[in-house]
């Protein structure tokens, strides 16, 4: 016997207290006022959400610094290929990866209001996008 049962839809149905994804059962993951259909913490996936805001908004001020400033420009010049847009990317990369695993392992047992974190993921992006754009960058060109 399995702890998913197949209803006639084919939808899993999970049996009261067989284990989530988490190991744990569902209804010790969020009190729903003994019903035993529980929600599953989102900080994970707020983690994610968050962290690719911040690889953006790190991408935007990258391009910006590296406009601003010749030392920051030959600093970010890791391939000489392609000139300082490799290492806008690859630190934005690596903001994004440590933001990632950070915000997740402080987050992934967590339920959070979603509104909040689109508004800032939005405007985190939106700070990454309007950093690219030449009328902008150039503003700081030395």
């Amino acid at each position: 016997m399995s702890l998913i049962d197949e209803r006639s839809s084919g939808a899993p149905e999970r049996r009261p207290g067989a284990p989530s994804r988490h190991g744990r059962p569902a209804a010790e993951l969020a009190d729903t006022g003994g019903s035993r259909s529980a929600t599953e913490p989102n900080g994970g996936i707020a983690a994610a959400l968050l962290a690719a805001g911040i690889g953006c908004a790190a991408f935007g001020v990258l391009v910006v610094l590296a406009e601003a400033s010749g030392a920051v420009k030959d600093a970010l010049t890791v391939s000489e290929g392609a000139g300082p847009l490799s290492g806008k990317g690859l630190g934005a990369t690596v903001l994004w990866a440590v933001a990632w695993a950070v915000l997740h392992a402080t987050l992934r047992n967590r339920e959070l209001p979603w509104r909040p974190v689109a508004r800032t993921t939005t405007a985190l992006i939106a700070v990454g996008l309007v950093a690219t754009f030449p009328p902008v960058f150039q503003l700081f060109a030395h």
